[in-house]
């Protein structure tokens, strides 16, 4: 006989805390058993023969002739009774006297430990518990009727013919984490002598004991015990046991039964330790703040309280604030001070499970504003002793703050002397920020805007940038969901050229924002990706107000260089699509048009879209125009007529941040979409190197300076047209009637020597396709 082990232990591990193993128990389905090969074993007549290692496990039993020639059938050949017995059967095919090899598993109880118990004033004797299986073959061979194992094929306890006893099992384990509740499945039933169900009073009970123990009386609490009518039936039923949290943990199981008479049983299965913990889903997060209050948000994967333990100190708090419980939990601190730094941590409560609970937080109230409107925009003001300050603006993180020129690659103030800066060299400080508080009427539009300048070296322009928010709420967290941004993602704005890295100097930014309290907050943040060679960020002029932009072409040229744009449902009437990408767009009442500088991830538009267009307005090659940050493509619409005008009208007079055409005449007309006649009197066979584009000259007597041709060098009077990437297919000599976009453009007579000083601003028309052009003849 060969016995091996079998290892069949259940390791209930209950997974918490991101899947870690929380605790353990062993044999839990009380289901480890040994395996015994090839017992030899004589079976002689009906008469049984005891196995040597009960209890014998009935399914698992393989019986065979002594060469394995031939295996029986349990049942025909022969049967198991009471999980230790072997006998042939009446016409077994096992010849009478025969040896035959028995292979089969028995039951062990791993883990456990056996106990018997009496209870003084009651009849009980003190009896260890039995093991095996269920049913006619097996250990427990009186269930009436028989219901099987809860779990697998090995359960526990007691069965009895009037004759009271108790006992049980105990183990000892070790819970990591979490809290939660055991759960024993259970079986109490019982039959009087005419075999119909009668309660006789015997159960199945269940306690913990707090550490480790070896005597029962070390159980404070039962459960499951008699009173309780549904722990007694012919099916099984759980016991729940709860379980407070980490910590060792002795549990007892048992049968208790005090007198009774009648045919029964009490037997026990499937222990399993379910661990819960009531989990953090999102937060805490201070949502607002005023000067004298804040309110935390957070939220839970099931129903619990809501508690804030808070504090100006760290832990231990001294307050304590309740919300209403459930799974969103929402508690306003009030009574606090302003501009003060408070400490606190959360909890949510649902026994058994265990808590959840955060670790030390803080959070800012509100600051009062130091006057009407935002102070220190320019950062020049002095202290009381008269040395500049930062003041009252605050430093978050790990700010720099006040800096005089000439700084780091030579950088001065945008004006006069002195601005914010924060400067790492391979390092970082990401998340650094000025913040300020200022008055606001709620429902009121607001817009903050301030100048940059950025400069990386050693990594990309887009590692180092910068942005401007505001909050309308008037906290002091830049990372609060309630501040608006002038830009969000991964990328900032910053002041390189995105793929030269050229330096373009301090530009605008600007943010808009409603207000929903009287008080809001402007943030000033820097994001450093990389702690590259160098992370240099800067903030000047920083102003704020009713939100003022400019919605029309008309407003973008009145208005100063550097004024927010926000214009919607304007026409294009012109596109360049080459780098770096332009438009025109026009008033629909044909006051104005501009240019716009398109972003260059941005969609191409084509003429006749209505776009709405996000930007600030500038002035390059002496014409207006708007720096787009975003756009909008629209669903397309007519485009408003074109104006007819002589030549000498094209581009006009000044308007605005619109400078006038030199020899200009009249209105200014730089961006709007016009129509001109006169004579051909050149056309270029090589396009402008700038911008790839053919032109030819037209003449209606206006005498225009027109620069020079690319092809010749000549000078030219007349206009110059732009026809497109290609020739224009006109004979000098005729008329040409032409409909084009006034543009202006910086012409270098001599392209070969750019920057050499001789440049000088021209009238040119942009026309857009050869519809535009109407050739009249000679």
């Amino acid at each position: 006989m060969v016995r091996a082990s079998v290892l069949l232990v259940c390791l209930l591990a209950v997974l918490a805390f991101g899947g870690q193993a929380a605790s353990q128990i062993i044999n839990p389905s009380f289901e480890e058993r040994e395996q015994v090969t090839d017992e030899p074993v004589v079976l002689t007549g009906t008469g049984a023969v005891n196995l040597s290692h009960p209890p014998v496990i009935p399914e698992t039993v393989v019986v065979t002739n002594q060469d394995k020639t031939v295996t029986y059938v349990r049942g025909t050949d022969y049967n198991i009774g009471g999980g230790v017995r072997i006998a042939r059967t009446s016409n077994s095919r096992i010849p009478s006297g025969a040896t035959v090899l028995v292979s089969y598993q028995y039951a062990t109880l791993a883990g456990w430990t056996r106990y018997g118990y009496t209870v003084p004033g009651e009849g009980g004797q003190a009896v260890l518990p039995a093991y095996g299986s269920p049913g006619g073959s097996g250990t427990f061979d009186v269930l009436y009727p028989d219901q099987g194992a809860a779990d697998g094929q090995v359960v526990v306890g007691y069965q009895g013919w009037g004759d009271p006893k108790n006992g049980g099992v105990y183990q000892t384990f070790e819970v990591t984490s979490g809290a939660g509740v055991l759960i024993i499945s259970a079986r109490a039933f019982s039959l009087n002598w005419s075999f119909q169900p009668t309660d006789i009073g015997n159960r199945v009970r269940a306690g913990l004991a707090i550490g480790v123990a070896t005597d029962r009386s070390a159980v404070t609490e039962w459960y499951g015990d008699r009173g309780a009518q549904n722990y007694w039936g012919p099916g099984w039923c759980d016991i729940s046991i709860p379980v407070p949290g980490p910590g060792t943990y002795t549990l007892f199981i048992e049968n208790h039964i005090a007198w009774g008479s009648g045919i029964w049983s009490s037997l026990w299965d499937n222990v399993r330790l379910e661990l819960c913990q009531v989990n953090i889903t999102s937060g805490p997060t201070v949502t607002a703040t005023g000067t004298d209050f804040a309110t935390i948000e957070w939220d839970t994967d099931q129903p619990s309280s809501t508690i804030v333990h808070w504090d100006t100190d760290g832990p231990p708090y001294a307050n304590t604030t309740i919300g209403d419980p459930g799974t969103h939990h929402s508690v306003t601190l009030t009574g606090l001070s302003d501009c003060a730094t408070y400490h606190f941590s959360i909890k949510s409560e649902a026994p058994p499970c265990a808590p959840a609970t955060s670790p030390d937080l803080t959070f800012m109230t509100s600051c009062l504003p130091c006057g009407p409107t935002l102070c220190n925009g320019d950062f020049e003001a002095t202290d009381e002793t008269g040395n500049p300050t930062l003041a009252p603006w605050r430093k978050i993180g790990r700010f720099d703050g006040l800096i005089e020129g000439p700084w780091f690659f030579g950088l001065t103030a945008h004006s006069p002397t002195h601005f914010a800066g924060t400067a790492a060299s391979y390092d970082k400080k990401d998340g650094a920020a000025l913040f300020q508080t200022v008055y606001t009427e709620p429902g009121k539009r607001y817009m903050a805007q301030c100048y940059i300048w950025t400069q990386n070296v050693g990594g990309v322009p887009q590692n180092t940038s910068v942005r401007i928010g505001i909050d309308p709420l008037g906290g002091t967290d830049p990372n609060s969901p309630s501040v608006q941004w002038n830009i969000t993602g991964d990328t900032w704005s910053y002041t390189q050229h995105w793929e030269t890295g050229a330096q373009l100097g301090w530009q605008p930014i600007f943010v808009f924002a409603t207000a929903e309290r009287n008080i809001s907050t402007v943030f000033l943040q820097v994001k450093h990706k990389f702690a590259d060679a160098w992370n240099v960020t800067a903030f000047d002029d920083v102003s704020f107000g009713e939100a003022v932009t400019a919605s029309s072409a008309a407003l973008c040229k009145k208005l100063p260089a550097g004024w927010p744009v926000e214009m919607t449902n304007k026409a294009v009437t012109y596109v360049y699509p080459l780098s770096p990408p332009f438009c025109y767009i026009e008033d629909d009442d044909r006051v104005a048009g501009i240019k716009v500088k398109l972003p260059d991830d941005a969609p191409m538009p084509s003429v006749g879209d209505r776009i709405d267009i996000v930007g600030y307005t500038s002035v390059a090659d002496n014409e207006a125009q708007v720096n787009a940050t975003s756009i909008t493509i629209n669903a397309p619409s007519t485009v408003p007529d074109p104006i007819g005008i002589p030549n000498k009208s094209v581009g006009g007079g000044q308007s605005g941040i619109q400078p006038a055409v030199p020899g200009g005449v009249g209105l200014s007309t730089t961006g709007l979409l016009v129509r001109t006649f006169g004579r051909c009197v050149a056309i270029d066979w090589v396009p402008n190197p700038f911008n790839w584009l053919c032109p030819f000259w037209i003449d209606d007597g206006s005498g225009i300076n027109g620069g020079t041709r690319y092809d010749t060098g000549q000078h030219v009077t007349g206009l110059k047209v732009y026809y497109g990437l290609a020739t224009a297919p006109y004979n000098v000599g005729n008329y040409l009637l032409v409909t084009g976009v006034a543009g202006v453009e910086i012409h270098d007579p001599t392209p070969l020597e750019p920057h050499s000083g001789d440049e000088y601003p021209v009238p040119v028309l942009y026309v857009r396709d050869s519809s535009d052009v109407v050739d009249l003849g000679p």
